[in-house]
């Protein structure tokens, strides 16, 4: 799956997500225009936020807001898995609802924490898994969108 980013600054987001997580004046580290590969999905308290690498050297997974991306019609990747908390469990509780992606970042949370606490063996997986994302992908990950 992939994604077209269309902006990269926190005053281009809607208010609405803005009051919860984010300044206006955040700079991402995306480039507007550019195709990104799309490793997963997180649905939190009703905003949806992408599974993207940023552009920096070392392409650290990020969890963008979507609207920062346009999505043309996709099909979800056939090794991605789905998981949708439980009311009763603590993580729906704090907020999580769901989240779809590959096996392991579906099926550990703490695996997902890991991606943001920079641990090596999360980041580490996250490189193979966008190597394997990239390749699927039939082509260079800065392709126009059609």
């Amino acid at each position: 799956m992939r994604a077209k980013c269309v902006a990269n600054r926190g005053e281009d987001i809607p208010e609405y997500l803005g009051v919860h997580f984010y300044k206006t004046s955040v700079r991402f580290a995306l480039t507007v225009g550019k195709m990104y590969p799309v490793l997963g999905l997180e649905l939190y308290r009703g905003f949806l936020f992408v599974l993207v690498p940023d552009n920096t050297e070392r392409r650290w997974p990020q969890w963008e807001p979507n609207e920062l991306f346009e999505f043309d019609m996709s099909e979800i990747p056939a090794d991605w898995h789905f998981r949708c908390y439980s009311h009763a469990s603590p993580m729906r509780q704090s907020g999580w609802v769901a989240r779809w992606g590959y096996r392991l970042l579906v099926e550990s949370d703490e695996h997902r924490d890991g991606l943001g606490e920079r641990d090596p063996g999360a980041l580490e997986i996250f490189a193979s898994e966008l190597q394997r994302a990239e390749h699927g992908l039939g082509g260079s990950p800065d392709m126009p969108c059609a």
